[in-house]
């Protein structure tokens, strides 16, 4: 019973048509987050991504999906270049951008796992 009200909350904290729950999101982090209140949830993205975001509108760039997209890569720099389709010292630069509107360093274990956990707390305004 307690699996199915998780899976439930999971799926209503997606965008519609990503709400499918499979029994893979149930372990690990996705049960751990879905535990916590959605407010502390928020305010975390806020304190970790809020930066990125505004920099983002203010400027015109997209930092987030270049962070998204090194995350996703391993942290790979040239396979992220390539799936940019930028050059890895364009790519660095930006990382650091982020880095210093962060305030966290990319290359520490702790710092890194903050960022992918904000990544994975749905940004309240696409919902």
């Amino acid at each position: 019973m307690s699996e199915a009200l998780v899976a439930l909350n999971l799926a209503r904290g997606r965008a519609p048509g990503d709400r499918v729950v499979g029994h893979r999101d149930l372990g690990s982090h996705a049960l751990l987050l879905s535990l916590l209140d959605p407010d502390i949830l928020n305010g975390f993205r806020e304190q970790v991504l809020g930066p990125v975001e505004r920099w983002d509108l203010d400027h015109g760039t997209d930092l987030l999906q270049t962070l998204r997209a090194f995350l996703t890569n391993g942290g790979r720099w040239r396979a992220t270049a390539t799936h940019l389709h930028i050059h890895h010292n364009t790519l660095r630069y930006r990382l650091r951008r982020v880095e210093l509107l962060t305030g966290r360093r990319l290359d520490e274990v702790a710092d890194r796992l903050d960022v992918q956990i904000a990544l994975l707390v749905p940004d309240r305004r696409t919902r």
